[in-house]
């Protein structure tokens, strides 16, 4: 797989290495749409929450600033660092493989959210004590523009995932001479126009969270999940369950969401600084996890950082909002980096050392 997969900086995908500005620009409005019929990928739209988002034609990319979104560009088809990873995983207790793909928008979606942020502090002076809470009223002439920018983003992160998930899915059919099968594709961190049939049409932002369609909704119509929900992934740590879940009614309480993963309940500074390297490596020896970080464990993504998955799926399924389908062990965690080197610890704000999530996916 790492044969395969850029897992730093980019510019190893093949089918992305000469992309011009031009072209990256129809990617990111058209999605994993345009992905299939311009570069011959095969995808099963039944199998994804969304193949494409809509962007405006009038819309055009900030690029530069601060940001500079246009370092995304050769990272198209890279894992990139955090907590992004590829995992193989076994369900109990069928023993039936599974690997699971989490990565995003990468520097294109940081860049877009840092130039808009700047935007927003702008619009609103000396009103924004902390930049994370900027936010545009849809009287805002920039109100379209952030819509359309997260929009950009997560045609971006779509079509990321699914380019690595071909990769990945050649390496097993060279390895065991069959390719993998996709179960889901599908978003979190994301503001989208959505109908609820209680509350009409409205903008849904889902922070951390994912959606949760359960069978009967209307948006599944005509779809193989109308009868049973779409699935719905949970990870966990990397030493920890992983779950596919089917929604149920009562995600109504929730706005159709459930929780995106475990969560942390260590920061990735107080990680570092609490944590015994020897310890944590050993604990992953003795549960016969590999990892690519020549057998040491990144600190700041350890299973100490999080909370215990089955904890939180307790939470989820006592609420009413999704039941259990599939529950998966990890095998051996794959992590990223973003200059394309050695994975290093993720670098922090000691005055603002939270988990700033500025990718759409």
């Amino acid at each position: 797989v790492m044969k395969r997969v850029d897992m730093g900086a980019g510019g190893k995908s093949k089918r992305f290495s000469d992309l011009s500005r031009p072209a990256f620009e129809e990617l990111i409005r058209g999605g994993a749409e345009h992905y299939v019929s311009r570069h011959g990928a095969t995808f099963d739209r039944s199998r994804a929450e969304r193949h494409r988002i809509p962007v405006d034609d009038a819309w055009q990319v900030p690029w530069g600033g601060k940001g500079q979104p246009e370092r995304g560009i050769k990272q198209l088809g890279s894992l990139g660092g955090g907590n992004h990873f590829i995992e193989l995983q076994r369900e109990e207790p069928s023993g039936e493989l599974f690997v699971q793909v989490h990565t995003g928008s990468r520097g294109f979606g940081h860049g877009l959210a840092t130039n808009y942020f700047d935007i927003a502090r702008a619009e609103r002076p000396g009103e924004l004590r902390d930049i994370d809470l900027g936010y545009f009223t849809p009287d805002s002439k920039h109100y379209r523009g952030y819509l359309n920018a997260v929009a950009a983003g997560g045609n971006f992160a779509i079509v990321n995932r699914l380019v690595l998930f071909e990769q990945v899915s050649e390496a097993f059919a060279e390895v065991f001479g069959q390719e993998l099968s996709l179960v889901y594709e599908i978003s979190h961190n994301l503001v989208q126009r959505e109908t609820m049939p209680e509350f009409g049409e409205v903008l849904v932002h889902r922070k951390g969270a994912t959606r949760a369609f359960p069978a009967g909704h209307p948006a599944l119509r005509g779809t193989p999940w109308q009868d049973t929900g779409h699935p719905v992934l949970i990870p966990g740590s990397n030493k920890d369950y992983s779950f596919i879940l089917r929604p149920l009614p009562g995600a109504v309480r929730s706005a159709y969401s459930v929780n995106h993963g475990a969560g942390r309940r260590l920061s990735r500074g107080k990680a570092m600084k609490t944590l015994s390297q020897k310890e944590t490596d050993a604990e992953y020896r003795a549960a016969g996890i590999l990892v690519n970080t020549d057998g040491r464990v990144p600190l700041d993504e350890a299973a100490a950082c999080y909370k215990p998955s089955d904890q939180v799926l307790e939470a989820v399924v006592g609420a009413g909002l999704a039941r259990i389908e599939h529950r998966l062990f990890p095998l051996s965690s794959l992590k990223g980096t973003e200059g394309g080197g050695r994975r290093k610890p993720a670098r922090h704000n000691q005055k603002k050392d939270k988990d700033r999530t500025s990718e759409h996916y």
